[in-house]
Formats: C-alpha cells, sequence, structure tokens
C-alpha cells in the first residue's frame, strides 16, 4: 500500500498569471516637500502674562509663504517668577497650542524662560522655581 511511486498519477504543477500591479505614475512637483519632523522651522513668542495662542489660520499661513512645518515657540514665564506653580488656565494656553499645531501638521519645539533680555539682577532674587 502505497508510497505513490508507480501509480501513473502526478501532482499537477501550479499555473501562475502575470501578476498586474495598478500603476500610477509620478507627478512631479516644484514645492518643497513637507516634513513635520525635520522640515523649516519659524519661530514665535508669548508671554504668560499676555498668552497669544496659535491659529490654525497663523500656522497654515507659515506653510504656505515659508514652507514651515515647525514652530520654535519662545514662552516667556514672567508672570510666573515669584510663584512655585504655573497656572491651570496657562497649562490650557499650552494643550491648546499643541493641539492647534497638530491639527495642522506642525511640531512644536518649546522654550520657556523667565525674561526677554536675561538680565542677571532680575533673576538673583532668589524667587525662580524649578519648572
Amino acid at each position: 500500500t502505497g508510497s505513490g511511486s508507480g501509480s501513473g498519477t502526478s501532482t499537477p504543477k501550479p499555473t501562475t498569471a502575470p501578476v498586474t500591479t495598478p500603476f500610477a505614475p509620478f507627478q512631479g512637483s516644484s514645492n518643497a516637500p513637507l516634513n513635520p519632523e525635520r522640515g523649516l522651522m519659524v519661530q514665535t513668542k508669548t508671554r504668560s502674562s499676555n498668552y497669544q495662542p496659535l491659529t490654525a489660520d497663523e500656522l497654515v499661513g507659515y506653510r504656505t509663504e515659508r514652507n514651515a512645518t515647525i514652530i520654535h515657540r519662545i514662552v516667556v514665564l514672567d508672570s510666573f517668577i515669584t510663584t512655585p506653580t504655573l497656572s491651570q488656565g496657562f497649562l490650557s494656553s499650552l494643550e491648546k497650542d499643541f493641539e492647534t499645531a497638530d491639527s495642522v501638521g506642525f511640531s512644536l519645539v518649546l522654550r520657556f524662560h523667565y525674561n526677554d533680555n536675561d538680565n542677571p539682577t532680575v533673576l538673583s532674587s532668589g524667587a525662580l522655581y524649578d519648572v
């Protein structure tokens, strides 16, 4: 009872049809490629004492006019020089900036400092706290 040798039947070879892949021709563009992780950067600044939020229209304008996809956001913590904590309102403003940037495909690089001119006499009061 058999090993199948000499039975007169053979296993048919599989037939393969040529594979066709849909082809879409590449359309060239003179536009700069936009990459939110390694793109061009625009610098903006706001103060905690008078927070100016980012807007989607502003960011889309930076993309259109400057091919930018990254915002270097300077945040001056001028209203927190003498307090140990950041307010919930300020943190909510930052969070809205994150959401706005994300909604239009931008990345944020944040830099926090307490004043604009790095004047050591302002910072020597000992009133600064770890953020």
